[in-house]
Formats: C-alpha cells, structure tokens, sequence
C-alpha cells in the first residue's frame, strides 16, 4: 500500500519512474492510462456544474485553464476534515466517499458520482474542510484553487453575489427542502460576506 500512495503521490506531481536502458521488454504491455486532461475536455465538465453556472463561457474556459486533474488510489484521502481550505473539487472519473469519524471509526455518510463537486466552502470563504473525503476507487480529481477563482471576481464583482446566491440554495437542499426563502437570503447574505472578505476585495 505505501508503495501504491508514493506511485499515486508521483503521478499527481508529473513525476515518472526511469526504467534501465538495458530492459528488454518481451511482451507487449498495454498502454498506460493517460490522465492529463485536455482544456476542452475540462471546460465542458466545467460548464455541467451547478455551482458554476453564473460564469458565462469565457469565465468558464479561464477557471478550465487553471484546473489541476489529480487522481487518487482506492481509499486514499483526498481531504482530511480540519484541514485549511482554499480549493474545491469536481470528480471527472471516479467516486468518493464523505466519512465523519464515530467512537474513532470512520463512516460514510454519503458517496459522490462523477460530476459532484465537494469543498466548495473551502474555496469561496476559507473554511477547514467539514468531512474527511476518501476515493471509494480509482477516482481522477479537478481541484480549483483560490487562486484561479480571484481574478475572475476582480474582473466581474457582480460574479460573488451570484455565486453567493447558487451556493446559498446548494446548501439549503443539503439542509431541507423546506428551507424558508428568508432563511436562504440571510444565508446567501453570510456566504456573500465571508467571499468578499476571503479574497480581500471588500
């Protein structure tokens, strides 16, 4: 299993194992899975999310441009709850499980599908991760980073209030369905807030 994290570690670093000049491959061997994710192939993911539907098709293609595909082994973390949080993820192939931890045993409370995202609280106001996320298989992970969000909200303030307001709604089907609109807008209000001032343009 270590020797399965460090090879998984390197992978994601675009790090490759040399082989000895003097080897002679015998058998043909299958090809290698290619897990560097083409921009196009990341913009139309982008654009199937949720979250992200206020950005218009060129917002969408710059936050593509900085995504950064990453994939984990089989019950390897992703995110481990309490850890600082300034990045959010979309699962391009794969799953994950959310575990919390009960009388110090983990337990799924829920699993996500290719598509899902989860994090998204890290990277809009800065909170620790909530739950600890682990890949239920061999799962391909696009991370986005605080970094690759600013300048979009420099550019077009008006994009924090809008996603304010899908992140408001996101969490209240999350919380009930019964969420009272009040409730939502005094939410979206408290999440427009934190955003402004996690990337200091308030």
């Amino acid at each position: 299993m270590i020797r399965q994290r460090v090879w998984y570690a390197f992978l994601r670093e675009n790090i490759h194992f040399a082989f000895p000049t003097r080897t002679v491959i015998l058998q043909k061997r299958p090809p290698e899975p290619n897990y560097t994710e083409s921009v196009n192939e990341i913009f139309i993911r982008l654009s199937e999310v949720g979250i992200f539907a206020p950005l218009n098709d060129e917002e969408t293609q710059k936050l593509a441009e900085k995504c950064e595909a990453k994939i984990f082994s089989p019950n390897e973390p992703i995110v481990r709850k309490g850890q600082e949080g300034k990045s959010m993820f979309v699962i391009h192939r794969g799953s994950v499980k959310i575990q919390i931890i009960e009388n110090d045993i983990p337990r799924t409370v829920a699993t996500l599908q290719e598509g899902e995202i989860f994090g998204e609280m890290g990277l809009f106001t800065g909170e620790p991760r909530s739950a600890t996320v682990v890949a239920a298989e061999e799962t391909e992970v696009l991370e986005i980073k605080h970094t690759a969000v600013k300048p979009l909200f420099k550019k077009n303030p008006d994009l924090m209030e809008a996603l304010s307001e899908t992140i408001a709604e996101r969490r209240a089907l999350l919380t009930t369905a019964n969420q009272e609109t009040k409730e939502v807008a005094a939410v979206k209000e408290g999440i427009f807030v934190s955003i402004k001032k996690f990337f200091g343009l308030g």
